[in-house]
């Protein structure tokens, strides 16, 4: 999730050429966001921190919902708040990536993420 269109414009075209094979689903705030994970349980998220700004809300809940989905968070600013955050929670599955996003990092880590679930299949 992104608010930002030409970045989610970005990830669809990086998704659609790297990860054909996997569903992908793309939501424009965090209620869409969260319908989406009740929903479809992903194997991975990747999300601006743009829904985290009231008390993680979003993040918090995704963490309710499945414990170990790989999250990988974007900002151009990352805020002592979000950093102690990560810090607090299962670090293994969350990815601090600053904007402007390298999507060759980007793709490395989904990569990653995604080799990590397919190892762990019961997450």
């Amino acid at each position: 999730m992104d608010d930002t269109p030409e970045i989610t414009e970005m990830f669809k075209r990086m998704s659609s050429k790297s990860y054909s094979e996997y569903q992908i689903y793309y939501g424009a705030n965090e209620r869409e966001m969260m319908a989406l994970v009740l929903e479809n349980k992903p194997h991975i998220i990747i999300t601006d921190q743009m829904p985290i700004r009231n008390d993680f809300n979003a993040l918090k809940r995704i963490r309710e919902i499945q414990k170990e989905v790989p999250i990988i968070l974007t900002s151009f600013t990352p805020s002592e708040e979000l950093i102690a955050y990560a810090d607090s929670i299962n670090r293994y599955n969350l990815t601090f990536l600053p904007k402007p996003i390298n999507f060759v990092r980007l793709k490395s880590e989904v990569n990653k993420c995604l080799n990590i679930k397919e190892q762990n299949p019961s997450s």
